[in-house]
């Protein structure tokens, strides 16, 4: 199943992270976890570079992952849930929904294959 999305992080990717969802759910799984499908979800990004996730992705590792400075008393729970999950639940919204949720991202200059 191939979903064709305009844009990524510009207006937080709505609605389409919403609709990847749907997707994923109504035509490609077969159970619970989204790696229990039927079909593959690609993510086929028309007009959007791969650089869009890069300079997403420094910004946050950069600003907001809690590795990037000693731990200390006020971020000693942000490290520890960030030991045991990783950054998963803190990356922006519309690239946690797609590299969760679809097999494939397609940008105009290059793929992602999600491993998961």
């Amino acid at each position: 199943m191939i979903f064709r999305p305009t844009r990524l992080i510009q207006h937080a990717g709505d609605p389409y992270v919403g609709m990847i969802g749907y997707y994923d759910v109504a035509f490609c799984r077969i159970g619970k976890s989204s790696r229990d499908r039927r079909r593959n979800l690609i993510a086929h990004f028309q007009d959007v570079s791969i650089n869009e996730v890069e300079d997403t992705m420094k910004r946050f590792n950069d600003t907001s992952c809690p590795f990037s400075s000693p731990i200390q008393v006020n971020n000693i729970e942000q490290y520890s849930y960030h030991l045991k999950h990783g950054c998963r639940e803190t990356k922006t919204k519309p690239i946690r929904i797609y590299s969760e949720l679809a097999d494939i991202l397609v940008f105009s200059d290059g793929v992602i294959f999600n491993a998961g």
